[in-house]
């Protein structure tokens, strides 16, 4: 990825365009941000806890399909609790970073159709 990155920046750069540089710099920086968190998941306790807060997610959703006694109540308590470990999980899960890569490969896309242009 840090290929098209690199590409990018070396096109926006030739246009001198200010702006340009800047967001590929907070592309830059979110990445590398996201690299450090990949590698606390990879301790331990945490690649633990994350495995925790999964199998939690997984059955607090099999509870909901198929518990029909459940209470309104406790289907309430039941949402919340996932939709915390889901905040959680949600930022080790390597969506972020898929988001950004595609973004940055859509601005090259588009810088070198307009470069060609």
């Amino acid at each position: 990825m840090t290929d098209n990155l690199d590409q990018l920046k070396a096109i926006v750069l030739g246009w001198g365009d200010q702006d340009g540089l800047k967001e590929i710099s907070g592309y830059e920086k979110r990445l590398r941000d996201l690299a450090e968190r990949d590698k606390v998941l990879e301790l331990p306790g945490v690649k633990e806890w994350y495995d925790y807060l999964n199998t939690h997610i997984s059955i607090i959703n099999i509870s909901l399909q198929n518990d029909r006694r459940l209470t309104e109540t406790e289907r309430s308590a039941m949402f919340q609790v996932r939709d915390i470990c889901e905040k959680f999980t949600s930022m080790m899960d390597g969506k972020e970073r898929e988001g950004i890569e595609n973004t940055i490969k859509q601005l090259l896309d588009d810088a070198m159709a307009k470069d060609a242009s």
